[in-house]
Formats: C-alpha cells, sequence, structure tokens
C-alpha cells in the first residue's frame, strides 16, 4: 500500500484551477461589481478654488449602498450667526428623517462644522449618512440655499455597484 501526503490541497487546485485574487481581495469576477458609496463634498468655493470643510457619504449598509445613493441630496441650510439646518431628500423630493438643526450641543459651536457633521453622525440622519470633517469653519454659507426644501438640497454623486 502506497502513501501519499496530500499537503494542503484546495478545491481550486484539485479541478486544476487557481485561486485568483483582485485588489482588495475580492475575486476578479466580483472586481468589476465593487461598491462605492455616493458623496458630494461641502466647502467655501468661489468658483473653481475654495478649502474642503466636509464629506457626506452613504452608508454601505444603510438603505442607499452603491449607486442607490445617487438618489439622494443633502441640503445644508445657514441660519447666520445661529445654526445650520440640515436636510436628506431621495430624488423625487421626499425627505428622510425629517430636519437636523445645528443648535443645542453643548461644547460645540451650533455654526460650525464640527456642529454639522456631530448631528449627521449622531441623531437618525445616521441611518443613511455619514461625515467627515476636514476642516472646522465657523458661520460659512456652504451651499447658497434659499431654504429647506428639496430643491436647495445637494446632490451626491459617484456611486456605483
Amino acid at each position: 500500500m502506497r502513501l501519499v501526503n496530500l499537503g494542503s490541497v484546495t478545491n481550486s487546485a484539485v479541478k486544476g484551477l487557481t485561486p485568483k485574487k483582485g485588489v482588495g481581495g475580492g475575486s476578479t469576477s466580483q472586481m468589476s461589481g465593487r461598491t462605492v458609496e455616493a458623496s458630494v463634498t461641502f466647502g467655501t468655493y468661489k468658483g473653481k478654488t475654495g478649502s474642503r470643510a466636509f464629506i457626506v457619504k452613504a452608508k454601505k449598509r444603510g438603505g442607499y449602498p452603491g449607486r442607490l445613493g445617487n438618489f439622494l441630496n443633502v441640503g445644508i441650510y445657514r441660519q447666520a450667526g445661529t445654526r445650520y439646518i440640515i436636510t436628506l431628500y431621495e430624488d423625487d423630493a421626499d425627505k428622510l428623517d425629517g430636519t437636523v438643526s445645528t443648535a443645542g450641543i453643548d461644547g460645540i459651536g451650533a455654526t460650525t462644522v464640527e456642529a454639522i457633521v456631530y448631528k449627521i453622525n449622531n441623531t437618525n440622519l445616521n441611518n443613511y449618512i455619514e461625515a467627515v470633517m476636514i476642516n472646522n469653519f465657523t458661520n460659512v454659507e456652504f451651499t447658497d440655499a434659499a431654504g429647506v426644501a428639496a430643491g436647495d438640497a445637494t446632490p451626491m454623486t459617484g456611486g456605483r455597484g
């Protein structure tokens, strides 16, 4: 009787196939279907120049992953000197989870980028979107929005998969 050491043979090696890995560890067949979340960057832009303030992204595990995030519109309305009002709409003007104000946060000024990011990440908006602060500006107009209606919100883009 003859014994053979099979070592660490995998199913793909047994079938004459070798495992292939793409960038990020997924298989090459999944590379073309890679999910990228939609986002929008707000900043102090005057024409094509300015500084980025914060980024809002659709959540991977929220209701709008990948290309579905392109259906979201984020509204940032500044009430000069007092607070920001944040809204989230779908493309068909349906509002998601109400309107959030930056007023009333202890230790953070209501007119700061930090307050906007805090409210997005710590209210019901966080079921759908998340925010990352880049620069903490105070009392800056980011969107020139006339109000809090769906038409005043900025669309998210770049989502795919």
